[in-house]
Order: C-alpha cells, then structure tokens, then sequence
C-alpha cells in the first residue's frame, strides 16, 4: 500500500502508449475503475471521490490504487455518469465520478484545477498523462504508464492533449491530465474522452 504523493517528473518523457511503467506508487492518484466489462482509469481528487469518463459507465465499480489494475489496495464505489452525456461525440460532457464506500488515507488525492487556475489551460502548457491502458508493443493494458507531453488546442470546455506519439489508448479513458504549479504542487485538469485510431494523435 503507497502512502507517497505523485513523483516529481525527473525522467525523460516517454509515451503512455509503448512508455514508461511508473515506479512504486508512482502516481498513486492515478487509478483503475474497473467493472461493467471494462477497464478505465481515474483520478481521486478528495479522499472519497474519483473522477472518470461517462462512457465508463455508472453504478458499481471496484477501484484499485496501484500500478497493477488487478492487485493491491481497492475500494468499492458507486460511480455517476454526468446526466447531459449523450455519446462518445459529446466529449465536453464526457465525465463521471464515484464515491467511495470509504475514505482512501493512504493516498494524497490530487485537486482538479478550479477557479482563476483554469486561466492555465492553453496552447503548449506542458501536463502528465497517466493510466492502465494499452501499451502498444512494449505492453498491453492494465499497467499504469505515464508521459510527459503539452496541450494542443483548446476549444469550449474541451482541449487536445499529446500527438507526436505521446498519447493515451484504450483503458486510459477517464484519468487525467496533471499540471504542475508554481509552488510544487499538482492540479488535475480533464478526464481523458477519445483519442485518434492507433493512439498515437491527441486525446
């Protein structure tokens, strides 16, 4: 069981798709939503709430806090789909979030950026992504792997993350973007949606 927060970036960044696994609880907020038929990753950002993606599904899941997405410590949770979600073409409304049937300790959660801390979101604004999905060639999905890669584009409440083959695949849905503050600190700011066919374009 971890009881660290989520590591500085010290490494070359690799891609999520064929990257890097994370080391001993890296990126311990970074977790897997599984159940329903299908493996997605979240993000706990309070001790008793992990956000993820609508097309994930509601109702039960078992949440796991490791770098494996069938071991270590879980939670069972019961997860909501946002209500205004009508498909995988509405990726603004692509967003879930589950409460925990208990309080996580041992992890520190990362908060979602809020406030005047949205006025970050641009063009070229470096970010990690993390998640269970598939690893392309180097490995298949339920391996928690990270990357360092930039925002895109921003459009609405929307924006593209990743491209030069740093990117998510499937199994990523739902885990967050992190973003560095000035003061060391993290911040998450999306839920992961679709990306483009082959996981190596923007998420």
């Amino acid at each position: 069981t971890c009881g660290c927060t989520s590591e500085p970036v010290h490494r070359p960044p690799p891609p999520v798709t064929g990257g890097m696994e994370v080391t001993a609880c890296g990126w311990p907020d970074t977790v897997a939503v599984t159940g329903g038929g299908g493996l997605c990753t979240g993000s706990l950002v309070h001790p008793q709430v992990v956000v993820s993606a609508a097309h994930c599904g509601d109702g039960d899941k078992t949440i796991r806090f490791n770098e494996d997405s069938n071991s270590g410590l879980s939670r069972q949770a019961q997860c909501t789909v946002n209500p205004e979600y009508s498909g995988t073409n509405e990726q603004g409304s692509d967003w879930a979030f589950c409460v925990l049937d208990e309080p996580v300790t041992e992890i520190q959660f990362t908060p979602p950026l809020y406030g005047c801390e949205l006025d970050m979101i641009d063009a070229g604004l470096p970010v990690v992504i993390a998640g269970f999905g598939d690893g392309g060639p180097d490995g298949s999905a339920g391996t928690k792997r990270w990357g360092m890669t930039e925002v895109v584009s921003t459009f609405g409440n929307t924006a593209n993350i990743g491209g030069a083959g740093i990117s998510t695949c499937q199994g990523d849905s739902g885990g967050s973007a992190f973003v560095a503050m000035e003061d060391g600190t993290w911040r998450a700011l999306s839920m992961t949606s679709t990306g483009l066919l082959g996981c190596e374009g923007t998420t």
